[in-house]
């Protein structure tokens, strides 16, 4: 209730809706998915300031090096920015029961996967440091792989075989 100049009341009602955006993350060893759907994404290094990651603008986020990542989601014309996740355990080996090898390291064209158990439909991928799959093969089984790396770049990769138990990870460098 409010008074004019004139000395008469009046009445004002403020209808207010506030937007909200769910920054919720699920944290799911080194990936990272915002639980918000149908939203645009921009994921963020917080250990840089909060600046944007290249190229990543997905719903989910696979760290390929240790930090701190937030995602910014935009969902009807409001954003928000998610808490920072840490991702501590990339350039771990991951083994299953040790018995997993990854070699020469560091490669020049072609290296090998050895395995003493088979893997079954296994799914192994070739990552580059900007997070791209570069080389993903489907449903693998066996002991033993080889993959040609001779026209990829030099630099730093990870290495990533996943199959219905596990999930393993390493580091490799091409040279």
């Amino acid at each position: 209730t409010l008074t004019n100049v004139n000395g008469c009341d009046s009445t004002a009602t403020l209808n207010l809706t506030i937007n909200t955006v769910d920054i919720n993350v699920t944290q799911s060893n080194v990936e990272l998915t915002a639980n918000a759907s149908g939203a645009t994404y921009q994921w963020l290094d917080c250990n840089n300031g909060f600046s944007t990651i290249i190229g990543q603008i997905n719903q989910s986020f696979t760290a390929i090096s240790n930090g701190s990542y937030a995602v910014e989601i935009t969902i009807n014309g409001c954003t928000d920015t998610s808490t920072c996740y840490i991702i501590s355990t990339i350039g771990i080996f991951e083994s299953i029961d040790n018995k997993l090898v990854i070699y020469p390291n560091p490669v020049f064209e072609l290296f090998s996967i050895s395995s003493v158990f088979p893997l079954k439909d296994a799914t192994i991928r070739l990552i580059n440091s900007n997070g791209q799959i570069i080389i993903e093969k489907v449903n693998q089984s066996g002991n033993y792989f080889n993959l040609n790396i001779k026209d990829k770049p030099v630099g730093i990769y990870f290495i990533e075989i996943i199959n219905a138990e596990n999930i393993t990870r390493t580091k490799i460098l091409k040279e």
